[in-house]
């Protein structure tokens, strides 16, 4: 299963939030409004990418992406946030396990084109 595993990073106006609402292993911390507090509290450019296996798709991934000391880093979460797990919300019998090396292969931690930030002055109010 690992070797097919792809991640395709989502426009953060894209984002289907209702569908990622459902998850039962969902949290806070990887809500629309928490993304865009860390967006504007953390400078964190939100990464929410659909986990794909194959063609079709087996959950998503949320995290944010910062600049420390010049390079880019993938938080999901980092230190200082006030924020526990983001990571992977997956369909039942997928091992996050199995879905990592993916996500260690993929670019879906480079920088996002400017559509992919939320709005500054929705991104904190929004659900």
């Amino acid at each position: 299963m690992s070797s097919s595993i792809r991640f395709e990073r989502v426009p953060w106006a894209d984002v289907p939030w209702d569908e990622l609402d459902r998850f039962a292993d969902r949290t806070v911390f990887q809500t629309r409004a928490w993304l865009g507090f860390l967006a504007a509290s953390q400078g964190a450019e939100p990464v929410v990418a659909r986990v794909l296996d194959g063609s079709g798709p087996i959950g998503w991934f949320t995290g944010g992406r910062v600049r420390r000391f010049g390079l880019g880093v993938l938080g999901s979460p980092l230190a200082g946030w006030t924020t526990a797990y983001q990571g992977f919300n997956l369909d039942p019998g997928v091992d996050a396990a199995t879905v990592l090396p993916g996500l260690l292969r993929s670019r879906v931690s480079c920088p996002a084109s400017p559509g992919s930030r939320p709005p500054s002055s929705a991104a904190a109010t929004s659900r």
